[in-house]
């Protein structure tokens, strides 16, 4: 896993200082990991699993008017246990 991570983080560095091409490195490489076979076999499974276990939080959007929606629950995945079992492969 420690690959890919290397892998997307370098795509991003690559642009140095450059603002607007870091800017469009990040656009470009959150657009590709969700396609990628790493988060189609590890990421979204433990994003639903997250869901499964804790649910979704209700939240007010502005747009179109005041109105309550269903968003995903905050907190740190890093504490849910079958995050931790997919950072060991």
């Amino acid at each position: 896993m420690r690959l890919g991570s290397n892998f997307w983080t370098n795509q991003i560095e690559s642009c140095g200082a450059d603002a607007n091409c870091r800017e469009i490195k990040r656009i470009n490489v959150s657009a590709a990991f969700f396609l990628s076979i790493e988060f189609q076999d590890t990421g979204y499974f433990v994003y639903r699993a997250y869901k499964a276990a804790y649910g979704d939080a209700t939240g007010t959007s502005g747009t179109g008017g005041m109105h309550n929606l269903s968003v995903p629950v905050s907190g740190s995945m890093s504490s849910c246990p079958i995050h931790k079992e997919s950072d060991r492969g």
